[in-house]
């Protein structure tokens, strides 16, 4: 005698907990995350707003779209620097003469997103400062605004949430057991 729970042969749900088994184990691909300002203020109250894009396997940034304040600097431009726990970006194609936005994070951003503080330190923390030469190693005296307060938020742009993935995956499977009964119904 063959056991059927819920009309279904114990051979159709090996293959179906086999398939599933293989779709977990298929290896995933970290994407670039975007990671967005939030409560992010200047020492004088400017509010600074935006957001990048990171690629933890590359150490790059893309997408730099930060604006401070009513001047409205655009950084759009990033530095040389690789690093997740710092970003350089530039109002102009290089940093001379430029403002430039220094992100000091507290943490490694990752491909994973999350929460990050901003660095508040007084001499290497985030900050908006004046750059006098092409890599921005040497500053405009007088001309840094370090920052009072500030995250960032990392979510990966294409991502589906949890229980809308789940109601597609249990939507799908009630389809699976559904065809299955008109089968053996007939």
């Amino acid at each position: 005698m063959i056991i059927k729970p819920f009309g279904v042969s114990i051979r159709s749900v090996t293959i179906a907990i086999a398939a599933l088994a293989a779709l977990i184990a298929t290896p995933a691909s970290a994407t670039p995350i975007l990671w967005t300002l939030d409560n992010a203020l200047l020492n004088n109250a400017t509010p600074v707003t935006g957001s990048f894009v990171f690629d933890a396997d590359t150490l790059t940034y893309s997408s730099i779209a930060i604006s401070a304040g009513a001047d409205n600097f655009d950084f759009t431009n990033s530095a040389s620097a690789s690093a997740a726990t710092f970003l350089l970006a530039a109002d102009a194609p290089d940093f001379s003469s430029s403002s430039a936005l220094r992100l000091d994070f507290l943490a490694p951003l990752t491909d994973a997103g999350g929460v990050v503080g901003l660095d508040f330190g007084d001499f290497f923390g985030s900050a908006l400062v004046g750059c006098a030469n092409a890599d921005c190693s040497a500053q405009f005296v007088g001309e840094e605004l370090l920052f009072a307060s500030g995250t960032v938020i990392g979510r990966d742009p294409n991502s589906v949430p949890e229980p809308g993935a789940l109601a597609l995956f249990g939507l799908g499977v009630i389809g699976v057991m559904a065809i299955r009964r008109r089968k053996t119904a007939r």
